[in-house]
């Protein structure tokens, strides 16, 4: 969420925003350092990080930010349908859940340190922190965290149609739809960092 130049009042509520979910996911971020034992609890704080940012989304909505809202919007939609309704299914029921189990934590994970990542960056730009630094790191790492994350979504839904077979067709027709949904976020993303390095080249010269 990039806020929009010459709007202090908006640069102030934009600040404010990103930091809240940046927190929101930094809690996910401590829950896995520090009660590793118990990766089920995961899934009591995980919500209140999902529910959070969708503040990116209203931002982009309400035409605060430059974002596409409608692709922020297909972004938070999928990353909630994951988190609040295939992982609990995943997860309930007997049997053997060890990779369900791996492929929740590793998705989650990944989740929890790109938007740590992401919205850090964005709240140190925004305060006009450390120069050109918090754009570099983000358009590097943005790529990079979207693109593993998504694979592990992937890998968590194959696990899916696997485990509940009434549901297989429509889950495995979710698995082929879900690179169709990646596909326009990645392009967006690895569009943005080719401008803004682009930007620093021209900058050097």
């Amino acid at each position: 969420t990039h806020c929009t130049p010459g709007m202090s009042l908006t640069s102030a509520y934009l600040a404010c925003s990103n930091l809240l979910i940046c927190v929101g996911w930094l809690r996910v971020l401590a829950f896995f350092a520090f009660t590793p034992e118990d990766p089920r609890g995961i899934w009591e704080i995980l919500p209140e990080a999902i529910v959070i940012s969708n503040l990116e989304s209203l931002n982009a909505l309400l035409n605060l930010t430059r974002s596409k809202w409608y692709l922020t919007m297909l972004f938070t939609t999928a990353r909630a349908a994951i988190a609040l309704v295939a992982i609990p299914k995943l997860l309930e029921g007997g049997g053997d859940l060890g990779s369900a189990q791996s492929a929740s934590t590793f998705v989650c994970l990944c989740w929890a340190l790109g938007e740590s990542v992401r919205f850090s960056m964005f709240f140190l730009d925004q305060l006009s922190l450390f120069g050109s630094l918090p754009k570099i790191v983000r358009y590097n790492a943005g790529p990079l965290f979207f693109t593993v994350g998504t694979s592990g979504e992937i890998w968590l839904l194959v696990l899916s149609a696997q485990r509940h077979t009434q549901w297989s067709r429509v889950l495995w027709l979710v698995v082929g739809l879900w690179p169709v949904g990646f596909a326009p976020l990645i392009v967006q993303l690895l569009r943005q960092r080719k401008k803004y390095m682009r930007s620093l080249t021209e900058k050097k010269k």
